[in-house]
């Protein structure tokens, strides 16, 4: 069963407090779960590394996010460091080279090389234009090659 929570509507909300909730929805969810690993520990722990290593989810004031769409790139960079770029103590790998998705820890400029040998296919596909002759001039010589071809992204959720 999941329980959803319902705000309410019209009311001016103040930026600095939490809404109020007012009530929920009862909906219930079928499936073949083992009870033996029902645990909200998992979540719970993720919600605090993220509020740990992104300060804009502890403060309501402080490195909050002017744009959904920066609040997303942060989240997704998150996720990516967290997966392909910290050996985490207990696997002593990455999580993205335990299932298998990474056969080394990737750096930071391997994360940037990603992100604009994606700009750098935006361009060629004429989805994103061409604006400043010195940033494309580095993507051009940054974005080819810098990740191994064995390590090649696909949309692939850890």
């Amino acid at each position: 069963m999941s329980m959803t929570p319902i705000f309410p509507r019209g009311l001016p909300i103040s930026a600095l407090q939490p809404p109020v909730c007012i009530g929920t929805q009862e909906k219930h969810v079928c499936g073949m779960a083992d009870s033996r690993h029902i645990s909200s520990s998992y979540i719970e722990r993720q919600n605090l590394t993220m509020r740990m290593h992104m300060r804009r989810f502890t403060r309501l004031t402080n490195a909050f996010s002017k744009k959904v769409e920066n609040h997303a790139h942060n989240v997704a960079i998150h996720f990516m460091h967290y997966n392909f770029c910290r050996v985490h103590q207990t696997l002593r790998v990455t999580p993205a080279m335990e299932a298998g998705l990474a056969k080394t820890v990737w750096e930071i400029e391997d994360l940037a090389a990603l992100v604009e040998a994606q700009e750098l296919q935006a361009i060629e596909d004429g989805k994103l234009k061409r604006e400043n002759t010195k940033r494309n001039h580095q993507i051009d010589r940054l974005g080819r090659g810098t990740i191994p071809a064995d390590e090649a992204l696909s949309p692939v959720a850890v």
